[in-house]
């Protein structure tokens, strides 16, 4: 399978970056495996059909939240080896979503590659 991403994509390690959203036909409330400046992967038993958009709210911890709207970009079928789940593009997110988004990212990259993203393209 090809990968066609074109954003870096980093894996939560463990920390919890909890996805609600009840705009959809069901319920969802999933915990996001990895996430990039455009969107996310969230394990799911269930999924929704490709295009989709929903509402969502991002909360980390128990009191921080953002909201944005997704699309569903792909569906994933679950594998013997990986779960299956859904591919979710960000098309809106509030500004703090977006920081919130940028810096999870930055901070990944910056822990696993010493790369530090904020300073690129300065001399």
């Amino acid at each position: 399978m090809r990968d066609n991403r074109v954003f870096p994509r980093v894996d939560l390690d463990g920390h919890k970056l909890r996805v609600q959203t009840s705009s959809l036909a069901t319920f969802l409330d999933a915990y996001a495996a990895n996430i990039s400046t455009a969107g996310m992967f969230v394990p799911a038993e269930f999924t929704y059909p490709e295009g989709s958009e929903f509402d969502f709210v991002f909360i980390l911890g128990d009191e921080e939240r953002f909201e944005g709207t997704g699309r569903i970009a792909w569906i994933k079928p679950e594998t013997e080896s990986s779960p299956g789940g859904m591919g979710i593009e960000f098309v809106r997110l509030t500004p703090t979503a977006r920081v919130l988004v940028d810096q999870i990212v930055a901070t990944h990259i910056r822990e696993k590659t010493g790369f530090d993203p904020d300073t690129f393209g300065q001399p």
